[in-house]
């Protein structure tokens, strides 16, 4: 059985648990905003690919301008793949480390249960040999009670 939380034991573990969610939340943000400026930085690469091509060539500006749609959408989709594989990774991390902490929180009740029935278990063995030392001056004491009787009718 698992002992109950002590006053001063309950804050710090949910002070634990907040700190944890606040920095997953922190990094997701900051991943968030990563993958932002990315998307803006190619962005901004393919603005200037595309006027650059204009300015060259003037006959080919309108098969340039075609390309550069098609190319962001390629990109965009490429963007929105790493984004997705980068949750689904944070999400597996995550479920990863709850499932730790539930293995240790399983190993810690085991550990103390096992410590309880050692506890338990010597007391047990004693209040139950005791009991069997009292029946048997019980009986010792019922069978020399008899003896006497016995031999007090044969005088």
């Amino acid at each position: 059985m698992m002992r109950p939380l002590r006053g001063g034991e309950l804050l710090p573990m949910l002070m634990g648990c907040s700190q944890l969610q606040q920095k997953q939340q922190q990094q997701q943000h900051e991943q968030q905003e990563q993958q932002e400026q990315q998307q803006l930085q190619q962005q901004q690469q393919t603005s200037s690919k595309s006027s650059k091509s204009s300015s060259n060539c003037s006959s080919s500006s309108s098969a340039a301008a075609a390309a550069d749609p098609y190319d962001q959408q390629q990109q965009q989709q490429q963007l929105q793949q790493q984004l997705q594989q980068q949750q689904h990774e944070q999400q597996e991390q995550q479920e990863q480390q709850q499932l730790q902490q539930q293995q240790q929180q399983e190993r810690k009740k085991q550990k103390r249960r096992r410590h309880m029935e050692g506890i338990s278990l010597p007391r047990t063995l004693k209040c139950t040999a005791a009991a069997a030392a009292a029946a048997a001056a019980a009986a010792a004491a019922a069978a020399a009670t008899a003896a006497a009787a016995a031999a007090a009718t044969v005088c």
